[in-house]
C-alpha cells in the first residue's frame, strides 16, 4: 500500500534545488542559497527494530476512518468528540495527600493532569502518553493502532506503576535523550522524578539511578514537587538538558511535619521549590546546574518553555509561576543564561499557568501565550498575549501584552493552552483549557477573598478557610480563539464542537491520524479525558514535516530547536521544534503548516540547531515530509532574511489622549512642595487630602502612601497621619492587578483597615475614623459580605455626629446616612436603607443624592443602582477636605474633647 502524501526526503529532487526568481514575498528581504535540498546520500543506519517501522512510516495505508464519523448524529460540528470509541477509558484522579491539608485539599491537588504526544514504536503515528496522579492508580500509554483507535500498553511496556511511596506522577515528556533513534519518557512526579529509556522493542527501562545524583551523591533523583518540564540543548552540544519547573518546596505532601507550605505572598512569593537544570555530559549522565546558572528560580512554576524568542539561534527560557512575577531567561550563548523579565515583559498579573510560542501574525518572530484567571464575577486578571516587539540596541528582547486589544483576554481559569492552526488557513489559532474545581454548589472564592483581608498568615494551610465540597470557577467551557488575520481573534469553542465544561489541564494537539489537520486531546483534573477529531473538511491546503538528525554531526537526535520556515505565495510561516512547551503537555513533535489556498511551498528553509542550513523548492502541498539533516548539503551563505517584527501600536483611551501632558520634573516638585508643608504637621485635612488627590491622578499613589508611612513611623500618635495613610491605600486598590484583582485589592484594604483599628483603639469616640473603615466596608463586592461592618461603623459614626448637638448639624453629615443606606442595600434589606434614607433627608431637605434613591421603587433597580456606585471598580472618595470648612473644622470628634 501506499500513500503519495507521505515522503521521505533522502535525495535531492529534480526540479527543486533551483533559485526562486521573483517568488518570494516582500517580507523576505532577501534570499542567498547554496547546496541541495534536505538530502542524505545514504540510507541511514536504522537501530534495532527501526527498519520495519520505517517501512510503515514511508508508505501508509490511507489514513483511517475517523471512529465515529457513521454515528455522530446530527451535531455536524467540526471537532467531534471520539474518545470511547478511540480507546480510551481511563479517568483521572487527583491526589490524596496529608490529611493535614483536608481543608484545603481540593486546591492543593488541583494538578497533575498530563499527556505527551510522540512515536515511541517508529511505525508512523503518534501515540499517546497519560498520567494519572493518586497512588496506586496506573500511568496509560495508548498506541496507536493506526485506525483511529489506541490501545493502552503501558503495563507491558513497563511505564505503568509510577504512583506509589516515590510519588505521583504530575507532567511528562517524550525526548530521544540518548540519541539512539527511539524516544525516551521523562515523567515528572510530586515524589522523584522519573527517566525511562526506550529500548526499542517496545518497553522501557528505568535509568534515573544511572544516571541522575542527589546532593548527597546517592543514586537517583532528590525528592522535589515539580509540575512542569521541557526538553532542550540549551548550550547546542548535541546533548538534550532537562528543565523542570517546581512548584511546593521539597516536602513529602503526604507526611507532613507541619502546615506551612503555602505560597507566603499572592503576589510576589519566592518560597516555592526551586527549578532545575539537569545538564547532560558526554557520558550521558545529568548534573543539576540550575543555581550555576541562575535559573534554579524559587516561584511557583506551573509551567515552562524554551524556543528562540530573539532569533540569535539559541533556545531561551520561560518560566510561568504562580503566585509572583513570570520569569524570561535569555540564553547568552555561552552556556548560561541572563534574566531579563523586568525589562522584556514588565508586569504580568503574577498567576502565570501556561507558556507557549508561536508566531501568531507571521511576521518571523515567536510570540508568547501565557494563561492566567479571570471570572466575570471576581478576578479578571486576563490571559497574556505577549507581541514579540523584536531586539533591542542592547541585544535584550522586549513583548508587549495585546490580549485585550485582540480579544485572546478572557480564558477563565485557565491551564494548558497551545498554539495550532485548527483549519489549515495559516494563520495560528488558540485553543485554552480552563475551569478549576467543578463541585457542588457554593463558591469558595468569596470565603477565600474575605479571608485575604484579615491578615491571616497565608503560608500556613491551616489559617486557610475550608473548601469543602463547594466548586471554585467551575464548570467553565474551553476557550478556542480563531485568528482572523490583523491582529483580530474571535471566540469559537461553542461553535466547533469544543466547548467541554471540565476541569482541564494539559490539551495536546497532534493529527493522530494523519490525515492533515490538527485533533486535539484534553486532559482534565480528576475527570475523564477528551479526544477530538477535526473534520473541519475545508478545501486549505496543509504540509507536516517530521525531522531527522545524525547526532554524529553535533546535532540532538530529535531535531529539537530546529527552526523551518516555509515561504508561500500568501507569506512566511515559521515553526520551531520544541521540547514539550506549556502546561502538562507535549504536542505532535512535527512540524504542522496550513497553507491555506497554496498548493506548493515555493521554499522550506530548515536551520538545524547546530546553525547548518538547507533548503527545499516546490515542495507540493498536502503530505508528510520527512527532512534527513546532511551537513554536505548545508547552504554555505545567508539565511533568509527576516524583517523587524510587524510594530504594535497600542490604542490609547480617550482619557489619555485629552491627558496633557506634564513634564515629570515639575510633578516631582509640585510633590515636594506639597511634602514639605504637610511635615509641619497636619492641623487639618484639605492639604493632606488634595496631596492624595495630584498623587493619585500623576500616577504617584506608592509615594503618597511611603510619604505618610513615613509620617507615622516619625510619630505613631498621629491619628491624622494614620487617617490619611488609610486613606492612601484605599486610593491605590482600583490600580491592582488588572481589572478586579480582588485578593490585591483585599490586601490594601486591610492594611488600611489595620490602621483605622489603630486610630479607633486611641481614639475611640472619633468619627471620622468610623466614617473612613465604614466607606472602605462598604465598596465591597456584596458576596464578600462586608456590607454588615460598614452598617455597624456608620451607625457608630452617626451616634458621634449626634452627641456634638449641632443645630443645624453640617451638611457633610449627610455621608454617613447615605453610606448607611447604600449598605442595608447591598444586604438587600430594603425598608431599612429607605428609614434611613427619609431620616436624613428630614435632616438635609431636597438633597439630590436622597431623592434620587428614595425615587427608586423597585428593589432590584435599587439594588443595581447603588452597586454602580459602590464597587471596587470605581475610586473611592476619600478626600477629607470637607472637615476643614468653616462648619466643620474641629468636628472630626465629639464637642467634649
Amino acid at each position: 500500500m501506499s500513500d503519495d502524501r507521505v515522503h521521505s526526503v533522502r535525495a535531492p529532487v529534480p526540479g527543486r534545488c533551483c533559485i526562486l526568481r521573483g517568488v518570494l514575498p516582500p517580507l523576505v528581504a532577501g534570499l542567498l542559497l547554496a547546496g541541495a535540498s534536505g538530502c542524505r546520500r545514504d540510507e541511514p543506519a536504522i537501530p534495532k527494530a527501526e527498519a520495519s517501522a520505517r517501512a510503515t512510516t514511508a508508505s501508509p495505508s490511507s489514513p483511517p476512518p475517523a471512529v465515529g464519523r457513521d454515528d455522530a448524529g446530527a451535531d455536524s460540528r467540526p471537532f467531534v468528540d471520539v474518545t470511547e470509541q478511540a480507546g480510551i477509558k481511563h479517568r483521572h484522579h487527583k491526589p490524596q495527600l496529608d490529611h493535614k491539608l483536608d481543608n484545603i485539599n481540593a486546591w492543593v491537588s488541583s494538578v497533575g493532569a498530563a499527556a505527551a504526544a510522540g512515536d515511541f514504536d517508529h511505525d508512523g503515528w503518534v501515540d499517546l502518553y497519560v498520567t494519572d496522579s493518586r497512588k496506586g492508580y496506573p500511568n496509560h500509554l495508548y498506541r496507536n493502532n493506526g485506525d483511529g483507535t489506541f490501545r493502552d500498553v503501558a503495563w507491558e511496556a513497563g511505564v505503568a506503576k509510577l504512583n506509589g511511596d516515590q510519588g505521583t506522577s504530575m507532567d511528562c515528556v517524550w525526548a530521544d535523550v540518548d540519541n539512539d533513534g527511539w524516544i525516551d519518557l521523562y515523567v515528572v512526579r510530586w515524589g522523584r522524578d522519573v527517566l525511562f529509556r526506550n529500548r526499542g522493542d517496545g518497553t522501557f527501562e528505568d535509568v534515573t539511578d544511572r544516571l541522575f545524583r542527589r546532593r548527597d551523591g546517592s543514586p537517583g533523583m532528590p525528592w522535589a514537587n515539580g509540575n512542569a518540564v521541557v526538553v532542550f540543548d540549551y548550550d547546542l552540544d548535541g546533548r538534550l538538558d532537562i528543565y523542570v519547573g517546581n512548584y511546593f518546596d521539597e516536602v513529602d505532601l503526604w507526611h507532613l511535619p507541619h502546615t506551612r507550605i503555602m505560597h507566603d505572598d499572592f503576589e510576589k512569593a519566592r518560597n516555592g521549590g526551586r527549578n532545575y537544570l539537569f545538564h547532560q555530559k558526554p557520558d550521558g549522565r545529568f548534573e543539576e546546574v540550575a543555581a550555576s546558572l541562575g535559573v534554579d528560580d524559587p516561584g511557583w512554576t506551573l509551567a515552562v518553555g524554551a524556543a528562540d524568542v530573539n532569533n540569535d539561534g539559541y533556545p531561551d527560557l520561560y518560566c510561568a509561576d504562580d503566585f509572583g512575577p513570570d520569569q524570561l531567561f535569555l540564553n547568552n550563548r555561552d552556556g548560561t543564561f541572563r534574566n531579563v523579565t523586568e525589562e522584556a515583559i514588565g508586569f504580568d498579573t503574577k498567576k502565570g499557568m501556561n507558556v507557549d510560542f508561536g508566531d501568531f501574525n507571521n511576521d518571523g518572530w515567536l510570540d508568547i501565550y501565557v494563561t492566567n484567571i479571570t471570572t466575570a464575577e471576581y478576578l479578571q486578571e486576563g490571559n497574556m498575549l505577549w507581541h514579540n516587539n523584536g531586539p533591542d540596541d542592547e541585544g535584550g528582547v522586549s513583548f508587549t501584552d495585546i490580549s485585550l486589544e485582540t480579544g485572546t483576554y478572557d480564558g477563565g481559569w485557565g491551564w494548558g493552552a497551545k498554539f495550532f492552526d485548527y483549519d489549515n488557513d495559516g494563520d495560528l489559532d488558540l485553543i485554552a483549557m480552563n475551569g478549576f474545581i467543578s463541585a457542588g454548589e457554593g463558591n469558595y472564592w468569596y470565603d477565600l477573598a474575605s479571608w485575604t483581608v484579615t491578615g491571616s498568615d497565608p503560608a500556613d494551610a491551616a489559617n486557610w478557610p475550608a473548601i469543602g465540597n463547594r466548586s471554585f470557577s467551575g464548570y467553565e467551557p474551553t476557550r478556542v480563539w480563531r485568528n482572523e488575520g490583523l491582529n483580530t481573534f474571535t471566540e469559537q469553542a461553542e461553535a466547533l464542537g469544543l466547548a467541554v465544561k471540565r476541569d482541564g489541564r494539559g490539551v495536546v494537539v497532534f493529527d493522530y491520524d494523519n490525515d492533515g489537520d490538527l485533533d486535539i486531546f484534553m486532559a482534565n483534573q480528576d475527570q475523564p479525558p477528551n479526544l477530538f477529531n477535526n473534520r473541519i473538511g475545508t478545501e486549505n491546503h496543509w504540509l507536516i514535516v517530521r525531522l531527522e538528525t545524525d547526532p554524529a554531526t553535533g546535532v540532538n537526535r530529535d531535531g529539537i530547536g530546529t527552526r523551518v520556515t516555509a515561504v508561500t505565495d500568501a507569506g512566511v510561516k515559521i515553526r520551531e521544534r520544541d521540547g514539550g512547551n506549556g502546561y502538562s503537555s507535549q504536542s505532535d513533535p512535527r512540524l504542522h503548516f496550513g497553507l491555506g489556498k497554496d498548493t506548493v511551498v515555493r521554499l522550506l528553509e530548515v536551520r538545524w540547531p547546530d546553525g547548518g542550513l538547507q533548503y527545499l523548492e516546490n515542495v507540493p502541498a498536502d503530505q508528510i515530509l520527512t527532512i534527513h539533516q546532511d551537513k554536505t548539503h548545508y547552504a554555505e551563505r545567508l539565511a533568509l532574511k527576516i524583517g523587524p517584527p510587524k510594530p504594535w501600536k497600542r490604542r490609547t483611551t480617550e482619557e489619555e489622549r485629552n491627558r496633557p501632558h506634564i513634564d515629570p520634573a515639575k510633578v516631582d516638585a509640585l510633590l515636594t512642595e506639597m511634602e514639605a508643608k504637610l511635615r509641619g504637621g497636619l492641623s487639618g485635612f484639605s492639604l493632606a487630602s488634595m496631596y492624595r488627590k495630584k498623587c493619585a491622578y500623576y500616577g504617584k499613589h506608592d509615594r503618597a502612601v511611603a510619604f505618610f508611612q513615613r509620617m507615622v513611623e516619625a510619630d505613631p500618635a498621629d491619628y491624622r497621619a494614620r487617617v490619611e495613610l488609610a486613606c492612601a491605600l484605599v486610593d491605590k486598590i482600583p490600580t491592582c492587578g488588572g481589572i478586579a484583582a480582588v485578593v490585591s485589592k483585599g490586601r490594601l484594604a486591610r492594611k488600611s483597615l489595620d490602621q483605622l483599628d489603630a486610630v479607633i483603639g486611641t481614639h475611640p469616640d472619633l468619627w471620622v475614623a468610623y466614617y473612613c473603615r465604614a466607606m472602605n466596608h462598604l465598596h465591597w463586592p456584596r458576596a464578600l459580605r462586608h456590607s454588615d461592618d460598614a452598617v455597624r461603623d456608620f451607625t457608630r459614626c452617626i451616634a458621634l455626629q449626634e452627641q456634638q448637638r449641632l443645630n443645624p448639624p453640617p451638611a457633610y453629615f449627610v455621608r454617613a446616612y447615605l453610606g448607611l443606606g447604600d449598605a442595608y442595600a447591598k444586604m438587600k434589606e430594603y425598608d431599612k436603607a429607605r428609614k434611613s434614607w427619609r431620616r436624613a433627608l428630614a435632616l438635609f431637605p431636597n438633597h439630590p443624592e436622597l431623592v434620587r434613591r428614595l425615587d427608586i421603587d423597585d428593589d432590584a433597580e435599587l439594588l443595581a443602582f447603588v452597586e454602580s456606585q459602590r464597587s471596587l471598580e470605581q475610586p473611592i472618595d476619600t478626600s477629607l477636605s470637607f472637615l476643614d470648612r468653616p462648619t466643620g473644622a474641629a468636628d472630626a470628634g465629639p464637642s467634649s474633647r
